[in-house]
């Protein structure tokens, strides 16, 4: 039986990695995440994606130019966001940032497009956080019009108007592939999934390597957020039943397919950094998943009947 078809890809927010115990300053940082794209092209996985967020210890604060030194180290893999913070962001300068990119990437640009959830770029760019919701809906509007339309006219709050624009270099026809970056239930088809974790050798080895890491960042985001404050039993209940995708390859392999499922996925894209994670768990988790995991994953789907195959995604 053919394999059903299903992206499965991984995704990072930036974070600094360590390298036999030192940490990596953040140009290292940079020059590890178009490597580590090289690597996920390498080990066959479909799309590699990178967030944008303006604190300490991430480095993805300017996603395009991140995303375009990736494309002149791969020729496959397709390369996208996860998310583009679009309520700070300028989408006329967005449209021509990623027309670009997809120019120089031979027609592999995607986005995800989201409201934020860390909102430091709204005091850093000006914007007011009680604007938070009209924002998103203004700027996703006129970037739909951009992406869609030859010239546009627009007016709205929180930007100059436009009067028969037309923007150069102009994205291809039909314009690149977006997604809309929500935080509950899915919406409907296509659907997919970012969810956190790390893939090793065994369960054992992937489920201590997390916690050692994953356990003090999610201790200060409690702080921060107010979200429960990790134990190791809320740990080990996320890895049976919840979002965490920790493990060998076969029991994330698993996971994953279920997911898939349950949800009617069309992708899956695995958050594969957390910070100060060693370098090399990072590397083993891009390589597992691509040539153990994505194969696996891609067999438990094609035993399932038609009607409930997951959708596919927008190419």
């Amino acid at each position: 039986m053919s394999a059903t078809p299903f992206d499965i890809g991984v995704n990072s927010f930036g974070e600094v990695a360590t390298d036999d115990g030192r940490v990596l300053d953040d140009a290292e940082t940079v020059r590890l995440l178009v490597e580590e794209a090289a690597l996920a092209e390498a080990s066959g996985l479909d799309v590699f994606s990178v967030g944008e967020h303006y604190r300490a210890g991430h480095v993805d604060s300017a996603t395009p130019v991140l995303l375009a030194a990736m494309a002149t180290a791969t020729e496959r893999i397709r390369l996208g966001t996860s998310v583009t913070v679009l309520s700070t962001n300028d989408p006329v300068r967005l449209y021509q940032e990623f027309s670009t990119l997809d120019a120089v990437s031979g027609g592999r640009a995607q986005l995800v497009l989201g409201r934020a959830s860390a909102t430091e770029s709204f005091p850093l760019f000006g914007y007011d956080i009680a604007d938070y919701e009209q924002l998103f809906e203004e700027k996703l509007e006129l970037f739909m019009r951009l992406r869609r339309e030859e010239t546009v006219t627009w007016s709205g709050a929180f930007r100059a108007p436009l009067t028969e624009q037309r923007l150069t270099p102009r994205m291809r026809s039909g314009g690149i592939p977006t997604w809309i970056g929500v935080g509950g239930s899915p919406h409907p088809q296509p659907v997919g999934q970012h969810s956190l974790g790390l893939v090793a050798d065994t369960d054992e080895e992937a489920v201590e390597t997390w916690w050692r890491y994953w356990q003090p960042v999610v201790t200060a985001l409690a702080e921060e957020r107010g979200f429960y404050a990790p134990t190791r039993a809320r740990y080990e209940a996320e890895l049976a039943d919840g979002a965490l995708y920790v493990g060998s390859p076969e029991t994330v392999a698993r996971k994953i397919a279920r997911t898939a499922r349950d949800l009617h996925l069309s992708r899956f894209d695995l958050k594969y950094d957390v910070m100060r994670l060693p370098r090399q768990a990072r590397a083993r988790t891009i390589e597992l998943l691509g040539r153990e995991v994505a194969p696996r994953v891609r067999e438990l789907l094609s035993d399932e009947p038609a009607g409930v195959r997951p959708g596919t995604a927008p190419r």
